[in-house]
């Protein structure tokens, strides 16, 4: 979990780009606010947070290719597959 970046990611980065092209002025990453959100809008008193995907198996990580973690490989595959039939189940 120490490798996961909470500034500077992809979806971050593209909401970024997104809003600069829109003409819209943003604050990054104000600590000062509850929850340190990733951007902030202060003329319209807006705060935005990108969340991310962290799940090995989940539907945005399928697209660049599910993964499993390299420590303690062979008690991941099942506690991933009931955790995805869960999460599916839940959302129908």
């Amino acid at each position: 979990m120490a490798r996961i970046r909470s500034i500077g990611t992809a979806p971050e980065l593209a909401v970024r780009r997104a809003a600069h092209a829109m003409g819209l002025r943003y604050r990054l990453n104000r600590r000062d606010l509850p929850g340190t959100p990733d951007l902030v809008f202060p003329r319209f008193r807006v705060a935005l947070f990108v969340h991310r995907c962290f799940w090995h198996r989940s539907a945005a990580a399928r697209v660049r290719g599910p993964t499993s973690p390299s420590i303690g490989p062979g008690s991941w595959p099942s506690p991933s597959r009931a955790h995805c039939s869960a999460r599916i189940s839940a959302l129908c």
